[in-house]
């Protein structure tokens, strides 16, 4: 019965967050408008995760071991230097310009990575991974987690034809065996952070 009831809540849940993608994707939107979209994202989980009582534990508001810290670093570690690496490659950059203003788009990295990586965790690591487990084993859990964390970045791809899409994609993949591994929201958000504010600042085109 209750597992009946996690799938029935799940499979509407992803309905209806491609739907609105679909929105947010083709209808011209200013990025306020886009990154406002994971605000909307993040009050629904809070709201659906104080209704099914997740603890604070599924949702991996845990205090990190000395090995997880160790794990999470070395994980943040090998990104950067991916991310230098690339730079190094390209030197260019190789995003098209999700921002054309250089002084504006610094102001935004604060924000990015003190709100915007939170609650981009807090959904999609946190809520999604409680939800998904009362489902399913971790390899559908982390397929799941994958597919959605990617496509919710399709509408910079499509609306300013960034790479960005595809960045996450490989991001994506790398938070979320590691969180699957080693749950802890603080850590991959210190990681998403860290990773996603200097993949914009070195590899962005202005």
């Amino acid at each position: 019965m209750f597992r009946k009831f996690y799938f029935s809540s799940l499979a509407q849940e992803i309905v209806v967050f491609l739907v609105l993608l679909t929105l947010f994707s083709f209808i011209p939107m200013s990025q306020l408008t886009i990154q406002g979209s994971i605000f909307i994202l993040s009050l629904y989980a809070l709201v659906a995760s104080l209704l099914r009582r997740f603890t604070f534990k599924q949702l991996g508001f845990v205090k990190p071991s000395k090995e997880i810290v160790v794990k999470w670093v070395l994980l943040t570690l090998g990104m950067i230097i991916a991310i230098v690496l690339l730079k190094i490659i390209f030197p260019d950059g190789i995003f098209r310009g999700v921002s054309k203003n250089r002084q504006a788009f610094l102001y935004l990295i604060p924000f990015y990575v003190l709100i915007g990586t939170f609650f981009q965790e807090f959904v999609f690591r946190g809520y999604l991974f409680a939800q998904t487990s009362k489902l399913f084993s971790i390899g559908p859990s982390v397929t799941i987690n994958i597919f959605l964390f990617s496509i919710f970045h399709i509408p910079y791809f499509v609306q300013y034809q960034s790479n960005l899409l595809y960045l996450s994609i490989i991001a994506g993949v790398c938070w979320a065996f590691m969180y699957a591994k080693y749950p802890n929201l603080y850590m991959v958000w210190i990681s998403h952070g860290i990773v996603g504010s200097l993949s914009l600042l070195l590899l962005q085109k202005f």
